[in-house]
């Protein structure tokens, strides 16, 4: 089974109701990239963690095969949502206090999806990886920004202004 990484990025701003998100695959020597908005997916997007579990979903689609894969990202509330994915499909999609679950469209499809594969979730990159995630990320939002969108994401612990 290949083993993968997934690292994920991303930013939405309530202020503006746009946002933004990356995510770089790698595997061995091989790496693909994508940036795009997520509002034009046919989910509610309504904060960070949410454009940041479109990603991780786009990313896990791209995935021909059944992999390991090692979700990389910063975001305690996307790590702390994966983590307990099963937990809120055995419950109905629904949180300790009954009310419905609020990224339950994108978890669902994350849900399917993830059925193939054997996940990993990772909250901390070491120094060098942090780099690269940034680098590409940045040079990714960069390109975005160029194409005439104007976005700002928080990429590994620096904000940064695109």
């Amino acid at each position: 089974m290949k083993k993968v990484f997934l690292y994920i990025a991303g930013k939405y701003s309530n202020f503006r109701g746009k946002g933004t998100c990356a995510y770089t695959l790698v595997y061995g020597s091989h790496k693909k990239s994508e940036v795009y908005d997520p509002n034009t997916f046919e989910y509610d997007i309504v904060s960070t963690a949410s454009v940041l579990l479109v990603a991780v979903l786009d990313g896990l689609r791209k995935l021909k095969e059944p992999c390991e894969v090692t979700i990389c990202t910063d975001n305690e509330i996307v790590i702390n949502t994966l983590k307990y994915l099963s937990y809120y499909e055995r419950n109905g999609w629904k949180t300790k206090k009954n009310t419905d679950f609020k990224y339950k469209g994108i978890c669902e499809k994350i849900a399917q999806v993830t059925k193939e594969h054997i996940i990993t979730l990772n909250n901390y990159l070491d120094k060098d990886t942090e780099k690269l995630v940034d680098d590409e990320v940045e040079r990714l939002f960069r390109e975005s920004r160029s194409s005439g969108s104007s976005f700002h994401s928080y990429v590994g612990r620096r904000r940064r202004w695109w």
